[in-house]
This record gives structure tokens, sequence and C-alpha cells, in this order.
């Protein structure tokens, strides 16, 4: 089953960015959820909690360099 052609502007924001792929990754874990595929949805979830934890400021967008 094809995802929807669902865009968003290069040009918005990272913060419009990140909800966009928080909404995508929500998606996914619906479906591997839906389909007892336990792994990967607690991977995905993962990812959304990521996801949230860079919006709310509690991480960082990029990696920190090697101490």
């Amino acid at each position: 089953m094809p995802m929807p052609n669902r865009k968003i502007p290069h040009n918005s924001s990272d913060k419009e960015q990140l909800g966009y792929i928080m909404q995508m990754l929500i998606e996914l874990a619906d479906i591997a959820r839906n389909h007892d595929f336990t792994m990967l949805d607690y991977l995905i979830s993962m990812a959304v909690t990521e996801t949230n934890d860079i919006l709310r400021g509690a991480r960082p967008t990029t990696p920190l360099p090697p101490a």
C-alpha cells in the first residue's frame, strides 16, 4: 500500500520539519503495532521519543563531537 504523497516545503522551519517527521513516525508506529511488528513498533517509537526530545530542546539536533 503506497503512502500518500505528502510533502512539506523545503523552506519550512526546522520545527515544522521535525513536526512532520514525528507525524510520519507516529503513523508508521501505528501500522507496525496493528500488525504486531513488535520490534519495529519499538524502534519507531524510540524515534518518536527522540524527535519529541529535540522539539522540546532536551536533545541537540546534531551529535556532540567525541570527547
